[in-house]
């Protein structure tokens, strides 16, 4: 057997200088070799993440905090008789062979401790390689980003809130990462992204009120950091002085920022099998396991939602598991939900295998947030949502806040700025209460830590990496709804 060459990563800042900060095609699979040759059980699979990235957070005009990254995460799947394990994961930054096999040494006794559960290999899967077209998700202006983001940017946007009279805080990121799988059978997938996101708040001395403004882009170069600055002082000022409204059901304008936010766990409730068991908002009957409600009418007929890897704004990893492919998915269309994700059990459906999407987009119309406003007699502006967390999958119940510009709505004009208000309600009841769609567009999160669900969801390990930013790419337009159930008035957040 012809041994696998051993990797050598040079240091970060010289990656970086020659525009790969992380494992190429080559580098990924040689390792994932390497892992599978060190092992005493039968390896069925290696994964391979090496994330690079370069985070600042800034708070009252203050760089408070620098998260910069250089991780391989790796993934064994191994067979011990008949039974297969689940995947156990380590990081690492040291490739030779004594480290490597000391935490292949550790995984494997994980692994044997996890043969309580015996999963007997799934007949149906195979090993022929698959086919899937290369997502376009590189994008070198990005690579420069990282020597040259936290240098100009930060002090550009502190500077242009802080001579606009307010305090700054903010988000600017970017980020690059490889990823790939080799089976034992010889099988293997590689896929690199690169993504970026720069989100300001600006808020007056006192802190009683804020505005926002946000971009998220794989390509650094469509990024202007002073007008996201100038965007946020403008909504800011508006918002000074805000006044008590009394809660209840009103005509709700969602900017894309608070559109994303509430829609940020919907993509979890295409699992097929979660939906059939009862666990989803299309499932029949919550809680109970009476199917989902596939190829029904759900929504309305305007509402489209799609997913596609080589989507330019929404696009992610163009294959899964073994390498098998994301094929481009239409989930919701004309109101009817078209799809759910099975993975490979979707054969046992009579349809192509799919994952539960990465990303997704929210087809858009063309009514945009200044005509939405002009056709409203009343109603609530929200730029954008925080501290939003699921509180019912059966259903899809939201709750949280409005943040960073809140204005009430009268005789198609913005009246006067509004204290925040906390919401409860669900992306299906908003997907049918729909008056007017906007254009889409990739949305920016912000800064937003870990919320309660996603805690939880994170401890099974192969959605741990969802939740970390950069956050599954989202498209999604402004959306005008009626009915929007603002439940209670709290203070500035």
């Amino acid at each position: 057997m012809t041994q696998p060459r051993r990797l050598i990563l040079p240091p970060l800042a010289d990656r970086l200088a020659e525009g790969r900060p992380v494992l190429s095609r080559e580098q990924a699979l040689s390792l994932a070799k390497q892992v599978m040759s060190l092992s005493s059980a039968s390896v069925a699979q290696v994964t391979i993440s090496h994330t690079a990235r370069s985070m600042t957070q800034i708070a009252s005009d203050q760089v408070r905090n620098t998260d910069d990254g250089d991780t391989v995460r790796i993934g064994m799947r191994a067979t011990f008789g008949d039974a297969l394990n689940g995947f156990v994961y380590f990081e690492t930054n040291q490739f030779d062979d004594t480290s490597l096999r000391t935490l292949v040494t550790r995984a494997e006794a994980v692994g044997r401790e996890m043969l309580g559960w015996k999963e007997q290999i799934h007949v149906r899967t195979w090993d022929e390689q698959d086919t899937y077209a290369n997502a376009k998700l590189w994008s070198p202006s990005t690579i420069g980003a990282f020597t040259t983001a936290r240098q100009s940017v930060v002090p550009q946007i502190i500077d242009t809130v802080h001579d606009a009279g307010f305090l700054s805080s903010g988000f600017v990121s970017v980020m690059a990462r490889a990823e790939a799988v080799l089976t034992d059978s010889g099988t293997s997938a590689y896929s690199e992204e690169t993504d970026c996101e720069v989100s300001v708040t600006a808020r007056p001395s006192d802190a009683t009120t804020s505005g926002w403004s946000g971009v998220a882009t794989r390509d650094w170069g469509k990024i202007d950091p002073t007008r996201i600055a100038k965007e946020a002082v403008e909504i800011a000022a508006r918002n000074l002085h805000p006044q008590a409204l009394e809660p209840g059901r009103r005509t709700a304008i969602l900017g894309p920022g608070a559109v994303v936010q509430l829609m940020r766990f919907f993509a979890f409730h295409f699992d097929g099998g979660a939906s059939d068991m009862g666990d989803t908002g299309f499932s029949k009957v919550p809680h109970q396991m009476k199917g989902s409600r596939f190829k029904e009418h759900m929504f309305d007929p305007r509402v489209k939602i799609s997913s596609d890897p080589s989507d330019p704004d929404g696009g992610f990893r163009p294959w899964f598991a073994k390498g098998y492919a994301n094929h481009p998915t239409t989930w919701v269309e004309g109101g009817y939900l078209k799809n759910l994700a099975y993975g490979l059990g979707s054969l046992d459906h009579g349809k192509e295998y799919a994952e539960t999407p990465f990303g997704f987009r929210l087809h858009g119309g063309d009514t945009t947030i200044d005509q939405m406003i002009a056709q409203c007699d009343e109603g609530i502006y929200v730029n954008r949502f925080s501290s939003v967390d699921t509180i019912d999958w059966s259903t899809g119940m939201t709750t949280g806040a409005t943040r960073d510009g809140c204005f009430l709505i009268k005789h198609g004009k913005i009246d006067r700025p509004v204290k925040n208000f906390r919401f409860l309600t669900s992306p299906f009841f908003l997907l049918n209460n729909i008056i007017a769609i906007g254009p889409s567009q990739r949305a920016a999160y912000g800064y937003a830590p870990w919320t309660v669900q996603e805690k939880v969801r994170s401890e099974q390990d192969w959605e741990s990496e969802l939740f970390q930013w950069p956050r599954r790419p989202m498209v999604v337009p402004p959306l005008m709804a009626r009915d929007f159930n603002f439940n209670a008035l709290i203070d500035a957040v």
